[in-house]
């Protein structure tokens, strides 16, 4: 499986403002492993959490304080469109 991201300038912006807490690479990290949890491919911790509401048909990974919102497609190649990545606080609320 091979994954490639897509980042919304927001996100782009926040990794980079915070890349002390978390680098491009964590990020890319988690995700992926998400996406082999979500698709039953491999049991792992990664915090990951379906969306509802406003940000269905999304899901929500977490590192330390920060999360990100991100949607998936593609099986062969996943393409993963990170759509936000922000503090606890703040994410929540669509943009």
């Amino acid at each position: 499986m091979i994954f490639e991201f897509h980042y919304r300038r927001q996100a782009e912006k926040i990794i980079e403002k915070n890349s002390h807490l978390s680098t491009m690479d964590d990020w890319e990290r988690a995700m992926a492993s998400a996406i082999r949890k979500i698709r039953k491919i491999e049991v792992n911790s990664t915090d990951v959490i379906k969306m509802t509401g406003a940000w269905e048909g999304h899901w929500r990974v977490r590192i330390g304080s920060m999360r990100a919102i991100f949607r998936f497609e593609g099986s062969d190649v996943v393409h993963v469109f990170v759509e936000r990545v922000e503090f606890r606080g703040k994410i929540y609320h669509k943009k």
